[in-house]
């Protein structure tokens, strides 16, 4: 995805942004079928690999991110759309400087850790959803990347 923003940036930077209507039609007749996720031992895992990566994340992220980050280590169902599509689109922009293949695979690995915990969040957030109101949280998460573009434009 990263190669792929760096390689079309000459077009998606002279892009406008979007202006949203509300797309969201319930799709779902069907239940799916049920998916067990052990939310406990992701948050645990986010928790320990958060803690080990912590110096990573400062090489990627503003300080004020990474602040808001040692927080969500606390409270993980704060982890909102909105500071993952920063914290993605700061991914982004620091994926373009890097140089080395193991440079980029750190920036890989540690934005994996990052989305263990937004996960997380919204499996909490999603838990006693039906699968039609689960699928609004998704596309409100789109539509939250797409109103923080000139963001990106400004980090990249």
């Amino acid at each position: 995805m990263f190669e792929l923003v760096k390689y079309y940036e000459e077009f998606w930077k002279k892009r406008e942004p979007k202006q949203h209507k509300s797309r969201y039609r319930e799709h779902f007749g069907q239940k799916p079928i049920p998916v067990n996720v052990d939310v406990n031992k992701l948050n645990k895992t986010f928790k320990n690999e958060f803690a080990v990566s912590k110096m990573t994340f400062a090489r990627f992220l503003p300080d004020e991110i990474v602040a808001a980050l040692d927080n969500i280590a606390c409270h993980i169902e704060l982890f909102d759309a909105e500071l993952w599509a920063k914290i993605v689109y700061h991914f982004a922009a620091s994926y373009k400087k890097m140089k080395t293949d193991s440079d980029k695979d750190l920036l890989i690995e540690s934005l994996k850790t990052l989305w263990i915990g937004r996960f997380v969040s919204y499996a909490i957030e999603t838990k006693d959803m039906d699968v039609n109101k689960a699928e609004h949280i998704i596309q409100k998460s789109a539509e939250i990347f797409e109103k923080q573009f000139s963001y990106l434009r400004s980090i990249y």
